[in-house]
């Protein structure tokens, strides 16, 4: 692996090989961005593992940005889910979560359960509800609403 350009390395061996270099500093903390993603389940649970033997070991504090809820439950002591925020009312706080991976499994707020159980649900119809209004705007207007009279054309 040494004499590998980073061409020739799999999705998990750069990941590794980015943990190992962050470590070799000898961080006090680590930002992980989406650290799992494109990898198989078998080699995010190696990933997974990795960034809890840096926490335990050698006392690195962990940041993990990520969709993986499975990774999430692993490797973190508290979750902290953010909703977009022009997904919501003015005023209305971002954090919409905040707790541990058990807090979590047992959270009845409706946008909660719908992101880590995967579920469409609502998001879906929004999104057949602007593809609406999208395409209704669009719909050139009919001769008896156009603005124009017959003077003027």
């Amino acid at each position: 692996v040494a004499t590998m350009k980073p061409m020739q390395l799999s999705g998990g061996m750069r990941k590794r090989a980015g943990l190992a270099r962050a470590l070799a500093l000898d961080p006090h903390l680590i930002l992980y961005d989406e650290p799992t993603t494109g990898l198989d389940p078998i080699m995010s649970d190696v990933i997974n593992e990795l960034i809890l033997r840096a926490r335990s070991r050698d006392g690195v504090t962990s940041v993990v940005v990520t969709h993986d809820m499975h990774t999430a439950r692993k490797v973190a002591d508290v979750i902290l889910m953010l909703y977009p925020l022009s997904r919501l009312p003015p005023g209305e706080p971002q954090v919409i979560f905040q707790g541990t991976p058990h807090e979590l499994d047992h959270c009845s707020d409706p946008r909660i359960r719908q992101f880590i159980e995967g579920q469409a649900g609502t998001r879906l119809s929004e999104l057949k509800d602007e593809q609406a209004r999208d395409q209704a705007q669009s719909i050139p207007p009919t001769p008896e609403h156009s603005q124009h009279t017959e003077d003027e054309t």
